[in-house]
């Protein structure tokens, strides 16, 4: 079963988020209210826009060169450049740069989808 959805200024009207009326978490949709997400959108950074930070199009292009893809997630986190390259360190450092073996790697990754439930 989904989670329910709520409109968050119903949200922020009643106090905590748990204490909302079942009757209150889904608001009418009206013309002089229409329904908003509470999920909020970040834009993705386009490698290709030459109106984009040159240092996150230099980045998110290493990415896809090596990748052969970019991840929307580096195409978010490109809106701070800074944050993207640390990230892009850690990763390497995490999953390529360490002690295990690549058989201890598949285990890791095969221990943390059971115990996450992930099924791919």
């Amino acid at each position: 079963m989904a989670p329910a959805v709520f409109n968050t200024d119903v949200a922020e009207d009643l106090g905590q988020a748990g204490s909302i009326p079942v009757r209150l978490r889904h608001p009418a949709r009206t013309r002089s209210r229409p329904y908003r997400s509470a999920m909020q959108r970040l834009p993705l950074v386009d490698p290709d826009d030459p109106d984009a930070d040159p240092h996150a199009r230099a980045l998110l292009g290493r990415v896809q060169e090596l990748r052969g893809r970019t991840l929307n997630v580096y195409r978010a986190v490109g809106n701070h450049p800074e944050v993207l390259e640390g990230l892009l360190q850690f990763g390497a450092a995490a999953y390529f740069r360490n002690s295990l073996t690549p058989a201890q790697n598949e285990l890791a990754y095969l221990g943390a989808s059971v115990a996450n439930d992930c099924h791919y």
